[in-house]
């Protein structure tokens, strides 16, 4: 029936046949792992905050050639206090220069 909605209910749910899947692919921007090594060359630290899975941030990491990454899961970061603090701040290097544009990783 055409422009007929109802609300569907818990009595719905029942004798229900999974059809199929659907997943969808968010790579990395073409020019990230080049960004990256400009930045790292040019003294930049580079943290990646993501609500991905470890073995997803690992691949990400590995798409955008950074190697070894340290990886801390949301449960480790929310133990630290205060919040990021397992991060050391360090001061930027006098010749060090920020980035001229935003960069999507």
């Amino acid at each position: 029936m055409h422009g007929y909605h109802r609300a569907f209910t818990v009595s719905d749910e029942h004798s229900l046949i999974l059809a199929g899947h659907v997943a969808f692919a968010d790579p990395p921007s073409q020019d990230a792992a080049q960004s990256l090594a400009v930045m790292n060359r040019d003294g930049v630290e580079v943290k990646i905050l993501t609500s991905d899975n470890e073995l997803v941030a690992r691949h990400i990491c590995e798409q955008v050639r950074i190697k070894n990454p340290t990886i801390i899961l949301g449960e480790e970061l929310e133990r630290t206090t205060p919040p990021f603090s397992i991060w050391p701040k360090k001061r930027c290097p006098p010749q060090s220069r920020p980035p001229t544009r935003h960069l999507q990783v």
